[in-house]
């Protein structure tokens, strides 16, 4: 043996220390299982609205993939698994409302082209009036109180009677 080998030693032993005090304080602040597995739901119900919406979302946040989801939120704290979700809940709700106001816009153009004679505040011809309308008032409140101006377009389309009184 060298004279040196109790240096390499105790360098060694100190790495190991090092390495084995940051991984049981990773295991110690890692999210709780329970908490994970709805995190990894909740990305995987994310991702399938996002892709339904075709809002274009790419990279690992929009992965649908359970297991994925669940290995990440184990692995971190659970405070920036919850920051993942608040970020994707933003993005998810920015693009809802902007699909929303698309979808008006389409409705506003048959209303036009049809020479419907549908009017108010609804009907006006300006997407990013119709979004801000939507992103101050929630799409749920909004779809609750009269289903948008889709419902009065398809009815009046489909010959229904109701259609020109919404």
């Amino acid at each position: 043996m060298s004279r040196n080998s109790p240096v390499a030693l105790g360098l060694i032993l100190g790495l190991i220390f090092i390495t084995a005090t940051f991984a049981y304080k990773g295991i110690a602040s890692a999210a709780d299982p329970a908490f994970c597995n709805k995190y990894a739901s909740d990305a995987n119900k994310a991702a399938t609205q996002a892709k339904q919406l075709k809002c274009g979302f790419t990279g690992p946040r929009w992965a649908k993939d359970l297991g994925g989801h669940t290995a990440w939120c184990l692995f971190v704290d659970q405070s920036l698994a919850q920051s993942e979700t608040d970020v994707r809940t933003k993005d998810l709700k920015d693009c809802t409302c902007h699909w929303y106001a698309d979808q008006t816009m389409v409705q506003i153009a048959l209303n036009i082209a049809k020479k419907c004679g549908f009017t108010g505040l609804r009907w006006l011809d300006d997407k990013q009036a119709h979004f801000e309308r939507q992103d101050e008032s929630g799409l749920r409140r909004h779809e609750e109180r009269d289903q948008g101006p889709r419902q009065g377009v398809e009815g009046l389309l489909s010959g229904s009677p109701r259609a020109k009184s919404l």
